[in-house]
Formats: C-alpha cells, structure tokens, sequence
C-alpha cells in the first residue's frame, strides 16, 4: 500500500531562501487580502482567522524543513543559508505583530465572543495573546517598533548561541598511558577521528569533549588526574557563550519590563500550566529537601568509596568529594551491585534496539512501520532512515517516522525529537500527515564495531521516541497545536512517562540482542579478544535485569538535584525585576553556588567554569522554563501508578490513553484540566519524589 502523501523533500542550500522568501509572500498575501476585504464590523473568525490558520498550515511542513536543517544538516552551506533564511523571517513576524489594521480585526473578533469549537477558540485566544506581547494596549507605535526590534536581536543572539554549541569540537590529547581503563574500540576511534588535529606530542590521543568523549573518561579511567583533566577543561569549553548568555538575559528582562511584566519568568509562565513565578517556586520547594537529602546520602556513599580506593593506591584520602569523580565512583558502586554498564551495553546495539522499540510500541498501540528505501533529494543525510507509519487495525496512514540517530560534526548536541511536519486538517476536510524525527547524538561506532548504548541512552532513546509517537498520533486542526506542541511543563510528560518501560524486566530481555548475534565477523573479533570463553547468549542475563531493576533508584537524587540546580537557577536569573537587579547578579557564581549547595559535592575548582552555556534548552525555548522536566516527571510518575503500573502492557489502557490524551495534543482550552480529567482527580505534583523517598535505602 502506498502512503497518500509522499515524504518531504529536503531544501538544497541555494533554494533555502527562495523557499522562505515565497512562504513571507503567501502568508503577506493573505494577510493583506484579509485587511483589504473585511474591516471591525464584518470580523469573523471565518473572515480573518480561518484564512490566517488556513495559509499557517500549508507552509508549515516547508518552513518545518527548513529549520530541522539548523539541527541536522552537516553542510555549512546549509547552516549560512538557515541563518538568513531565518532572518527573513523574525523581520516577517515584526511585521506581522506590528500591523495595528491585522490587530484590530482579530481584537473585534474576540469582542464579538463568537460560538467556536475549543480549537478554533484558542487559535483566537493566542493570537491576541501574540500581538499582546507584541505591545498592543500597552505601548506607543514607536515603542513597538523599538520592542520588535528587540525580540530580533536576542533571537540572533540565541542563534549565535546554538551554532556555537554545535560547532564546539574541543578535546584533550592524553598519552595512551593516562587512559587506562577505556575500551580500546573507543582509543582507536578518537585515533581515526583526530587525522585532520595537530598531534601535542608523539603516541598522544585526541579525546574529543563530544561524541561520547566526556563520557567514556569520566565513568572509565582509572586515573584520576585524567578524570580531572577532562572535567574541568571541559567546563570551560564554551567560555565564548558565556558573555552571550548574559546579555541575552538582561535583553530578556528588559523587554519584559517594557511590556509591563514583573520579570521575563512572569511574561513566559503566563501561557504555561504554572502561570506564576509562584507557582513554579512553591513546587520547587515542595520537593527541593527531600531530593537534597536523598543526594547527600548518595554523595556520602561515593565519599566512602573514593576514599577507599585512594587508601589501596596509597593515596592521601581526604577533602571532599569532587564533581569530576561522580560517574567513576557511581560506576565502582554499580559493580558492587553486579550492575557493568559496559557489559550491559554489548546487549544493546543502537540498531537492533531502536528496531525493538518499534515493535514494543507496534504492540501496545496497533501501529505497524515499514521501512522506506527514500530517495537521496528525501533524505539530508546517508545515515537517517525513514518508515511509513500505518494503524495495523483500520489500514490508515499516520504519518512518517525518521531515525537520525547518531553523532556528526555540526549537527545538534543531544537528544530530541524534531518535527518536519505537523499533521493538521485541510479546507476540504482531508488530512495532511505528520513527518516527524528522533534526532539523537549518540556516539560513533568504528568501522569494525556497531554503537552500543549504556542503560540509561536506551531510556533516553525510549524517551525521543515517545515524543515522535505523540507526535505522529496527535489529530488536531490547526499545527500550532498538533502533538508535542503542549505546554513546555506538559510536554514531557507522555514521553517520560515511557521511561518507567526501560525499567520492565519483559521489556529489557525483549530488546536485547547481543551484539556478536548482528554480524560474523563481530563474533570472530569477540572471540579473538575473549579466547577460550563461550559465546556470549543472545539475550541479556536474567541476573544483569534483576539487578538493574532492583537498584534503579541508585543515584537519582543526583540525578534530579542537577534538574533541580538548573531549574532555581533558570528562574533566579529570569525572576529579576529591572536590568539593575540583574546587574548585581553574577551569574556564574550563581551557578556554582547553586549546585555546591543542593547537589553537596565540591565544585571549588570548578567555578571558572561555564558548563551553563553547554546546553542549548535555556537559548531553544526552555527559558524561564526549565522546572518542566521536573514537572513532567512527577505528573509521568503519576500516570503511570494510576493507569498503567497494574498492567504495563494492556491495551486498552493504551487505547484510552491515545484516546483521551496523545491524539488531543494542545487543542484543549484547559490542559491541566485535561490531564485532571483522564487521572480522574487533581495531578500529584508530589509524585516523583514521593516514589523516591519510598523507594529502597540508597544502598
């Protein structure tokens, strides 16, 4: 069967602007047909809005390309013309937001409180929220004017921001000696990846800070000046985004003040489920003791293995326990628990294991995916692929999935899912499908090995994989609301959610396959490094699964105080109340102070550092908004103990939660409310750590 749409083509780097350009133009057209045709008093919903959402949905799947590129094309041409492209249009959108004949045509329509579907009423609903922040009823034309050509200039910084983030390609050279440890399929990587690097000295290693570099030294060598080494350079990798990141925050607090806002939090949170600063605060603090203390007692338990170790190496063992030293001493303690992430890995090949993914959500939700063999103008890279996506029961197209899974130069630094195409309904009734994509990092294979992924990469890509089912199940009217697009402190939730499966003993023995099952000759190059031991079984041990499940909550206090360090720390700096306040406020020290304080290691050397700037969400829409992960979690862990921990895998569970919550996406007025109703009773903002806190001792 053949899909009813075909797969977008992706833009070439000459025809990116063109294509923007002509998109501006329909949409100015319509605009100013709009204006032209209907004045206050014949204002509709059908006269101004259905033909402004109507052009909206059109465009989106060519403009949804265009930006997708910014993240996962690895031609710089392509970047430049992005960077243009994108100019383009913030100066449309100005333009847009400053047109006061546009402004009161949707201003009447609103007046006239018109009988809508709750779709169509909260398409009106946020467009006058737009021109609100646009300045309409607060400032003067001139101040407008000045305010839009604020909004431009701190998206140029943001942009600055990323590009630098993605384009980082730092590292260290270490001699092989100071490496001890590390597996040597990962040496002879960075070996073959540092050809076009200067050598610091002969028999030296290039260990990039990216692609898996960090990583792999801080949990595996042994050494512990190397483990330091690596940390704190890269700390201060992106020390150029530091001053950036700083003047983008105190633009932000000052366009916040322009339009009447107590900060730029209150101006962000207003369209969230929190609506307050307040509210955000008071659910910090709801949790902030108990996770603090939760991290202590996991600190002080990598405290009493670090000073063991250094005693056997006849080390001097004392001071406190340093950042640089977590991931090691948290492994040390895993292998006390018969927990060896490396070993475990080898049960998870990135292949097989998103393939299995497929099939558990194919199960749980009556999908079917078939692989497509694109064509070269369909893809931007040879390693991405492409299914079509098919409800198994009525035969019905859904959508397109694409897996761009592993690390590149120039493509984005970390995990998410990237929407090309939102789904959406056309004027004459029919849909248009969604094309969405899980575009992860994750490191590199050789060319001899396959990539495998540690525990905790298999959670992180059940979780992307979550969004792209969401947004592939979404049915909604208009794109703005389609899937993914809830609320920031919503939007995790369903995927998160699905994290909980990566913990299920059924569904860990279901998607593993040992590697040497894959190809021979990963086999004869097992046997050839591990002589005279037997083959190594298809599926993971029952004993590696038991352990991992039994001891999960080992090191989540850490791993949720860091959330909760850059959650306060997001809403400190975005809290302030006049560029003065944010003056005084040295964000860096901010920073260090914070994490000290809540995650209870020591970071004094560390305070040179910008490992703040090393992370896009705070300059990619997360501003102000960072508690959402949090958030999230706690509302996934109370969904999940309310409809699905009595029976993981039932479908009608999953039919009534497609139902009432995944195909809704953000078209409902009210989504807390939503949430509350599919629960049956308020949301437990308490759920997560109360899970923690009556989970078992640390150890």
């Amino acid at each position: 069967m053949h899909p009813p749409q075909p797969l977008p083509r992706v833009w070439m780097a000459h025809e990116i602007i063109p294509t923007m350009q002509r998109i501006i133009s329909q949409k100015n057209t319509v605009r100013a047909e709009i204006v032209r045709t209907v004045n206050p008093p014949t204002a509709s919903f059908d006269t101004v809005l259905r033909p402004w959402a109507d052009v909206e949905n059109l465009v989106q799947g060519e403009l949804g390309m265009i930006y997708m590129l910014q993240y996962g094309s690895p031609d710089m041409a392509t970047q430049d013309a992005f960077t243009q492209a994108r100019q383009l249009l913030l100066a449309a959108e100005s333009e847009w937001a400053s047109s006061e004949d546009f402004y009161r045509l949707v201003q009447a329509v609103y007046d006239k409180k018109e009988e809508l579907d709750v779709e169509s009423a909260l398409f009106l609903k946020e467009e006058l929220l737009g021109y609100k922040r646009a300045g309409w009823g607060v400032l003067s034309p001139a101040q407008s004017e000045q305010y839009l050509q604020g909004k431009k200039e701190i998206s140029k910084l943001e942009s600055t921001f990323n590009r630098n983030l993605a384009q980082e390609d730092g590292g260290l050279w270490f001699a092989e000696s100071e490496l001890d440890g590390l597996p040597a399929d990962d040496i002879a990587k960075w070996k073959m990846m540092a050809n076009t690097k200067t050598p610091s000295q002969e028999n030296h290693v290039f260990v990039p800070f990216a692609n898996g570099g960090m990583l792999t030294v801080g949990t595996l060598a042994k050494n512990p000046d190397t483990r330091k080494k690596m940390y704190l350079e890269n700390n201060r990798k992106l020390a150029v985004n530091g001053p950036i990141f700083e003047e983008i925050v105190a633009r932000r607090t000052s366009q916040s003040q322009f339009l009447g806002y107590h900060s730029h939090a209150a101006l962000v949170l207003e369209s969230k489920i929190a609506k307050t600063p307040q509210w955000v605060e008071s659910f910090l603090g709801q949790i902030r003791d108990d996770l603090v203390a939760r991290g202590k007692a996991e600190v002080e338990v990598l405290q009493q293995h670090r000073l063991q170790d250094l005693q056997a190496q006849g080390q001097e063992a004392e001071g406190n326990f340093p950042a640089w030293d977590q991931m090691y001493y948290q492994r040390l303690v895993e292998k006390e628990f018969h927990i060896d992430h490396v070993q475990i890995s080898e049960f998870f090949p990135l292949e097989s294991t998103a393939a299995a993914m497929l099939e558990i959500f194919a199960s749980l939700l009556g999908l079917r995916f078939e692989s497509i063999a694109a064509q070269p103008d369909q893809l931007w890279h040879e390693s991405v692929q492409a299914f079509s996506v098919w409800d198994e029961h009525t035969s019905e197209f859904i959508g397109y999935l694409y897996f761009d899974l592993l690390w590149r130069e120039n493509k984005y630094r970390g995990n998410q899912n990237v929407a090309i195409e939102a789904g959406y309904t056309k004027p004459d009734g029919s849909r248009h499908y969604p094309s969405t994509i899980l575009m992860c990092s994750f490191p590199t294979p050789t060319p001899d090995s396959c990539a495998l992924l540690k525990h905790h990469q298999v959670i992180a890509l059940f979780h992307e994989l979550g969004h792209g089912i969401h947004d592939l199940l979404s049915k909604t009217k208009y794109i703005r609301f389609h899937g993914t697009s809830l609320p920031r402190d919503l939007a995790e939730m369903p995927s998160t959610k699905l994290e909980n499966w990566c913990w299920l003993p059924d569904v860990l023995k279901n998607i593993s396959r040992h590697y040497t099952t894959l190809n021979p000759n990963y086999l004869a190059k097992w046997r050839n490094q591990n002589p005279g031991l037997p083959d190594p079984p298809e599926k993971i041990h029952n004993e590696s699964v038991d352990n991992l499940v039994k001891y999960r909550y080992w090191g989540r206090g850490l791993y949720h105080l860091e959330q909760l360090t850059t959650s306060l720390f997001d809403l400190q700096i975005h809290s302030q109340q006049t560029p003065q306040d944010l003056a005084s406020l040295n964000i860096q020290k901010l920073w260090y102070d914070l994490r000290q304080q809540l995650e209870g290691m020591d970071f004094s050397e560390c305070r040179d550092g910008f490992d703040y700037c090393s992370f896009t969400h705070l300059c990619a829409a997360y501003d102000a908004g960072y508690y959402s992960y949090l958030c999230c979690a706690a509302f996934a862990e109370d969904v999940f103990a309310t409809k699905f921990a009595h029976d993981p895998f039932s479908r009608s569970t999953w039919d009534e939660y497609r139902r009432m919550f995944l195909q809704i996406g953000c078209g409902h007025g009210d989504m807390l409310g939503l949430l509350a109703q599919y629960l049956g009773r308020e949301p437990n903002s308490r759920a997560l750590v109360d899970r923690l806190v009556g989970a078992a001792a640390v150890v």
